[in-house]
């Protein structure tokens, strides 16, 4: 599979076994690599990474 193929990977479903987290990333770099994984299209992946944080409230720390 192509890295750009995000047609497929909207398709495809993955659950990680172990955390998998970049420790010298924040928290929204983390979302946004992994988000980046499936949504190519930049705008459309920060809104989803900004409604996430906001609903799980780990932007107001």
């Amino acid at each position: 599979m192509e890295p750009n193929a995000y047609d497929i990977k909207a398709k495809i479903g993955v659950i990680f076994q172990d955390v998998a987290v970049f420790e010298e990333l924040n928290v929204y770099e983390n979302i946004d690599y992994f988000c980046g994984l499936y949504i190519k299209n930049k705008v459309k992946r920060k809104r989803y990474i900004e409604e996430a944080i906001e609903l799980v409230r780990i932007g107001r720390i």
